[in-house]
């Protein structure tokens, strides 16, 4: 489970922030806490539920595209621009957000030789000369 997630504004500046209503787990929020997909239609949604959101599309399906998920009908998509903003995911979740986005672009590149490790995920390059590679991130052939 992800660690929990807490709100990063003090008493005092949490009074004076409106509050919006999440669009996934229906709780009022700060709005400076609130995301939402760009649709332009008040999709917003709270850092917690697109932590766990991201969470579950990177570890259940293995997903780099994240669907708005404040409306089913909705075809937009949070961006990596938004989900790497400060604040936005935990830290760990948004490292391996990155990883997973970098070995997705790098698989579909169309560069020649580009491998991935079955063990630990590493990437790499093999020019061809050997017919097996050597993963130098936890030494499995």
């Amino acid at each position: 489970d992800p660690p929990e997630l807490v709100c990063l504004l003090t008493d005092s500046e949490e009074e004076e922030d409106e509050k919006v209503e999440c669009k996934c787990c229906y709780m009022d929020c700060p709005a400076s806490e609130m995301k939402d997909c760009q649709s332009g239609q008040g999709h917003f949604v709270c850092r917690v539920c697109i932590n766990h959101y991201v969470g579950e599309q990177l570890d259940g399906n293995g997903s780099t595209l994240f669907k708005c998920i404040a409306d089913p009908d909705c075809q937009n998509h949070y961006t990596n621009e938004m989900l790497d903003q400060e604040g936005v995911l935990d830290e760990k979740l948004n490292a391996r957000r990155n990883d997973r986005v970098f070995r997705d672009n790098l698989k579909s590149s169309g560069i020649e030789g580009v491998w991935q490790c079955p063990v630990c995920a590493y990437c790499g390059l093999n020019d061809k000369k050997f017919p097996w590679v050597v993963c130098p991130e936890c030494n499995k052939q």
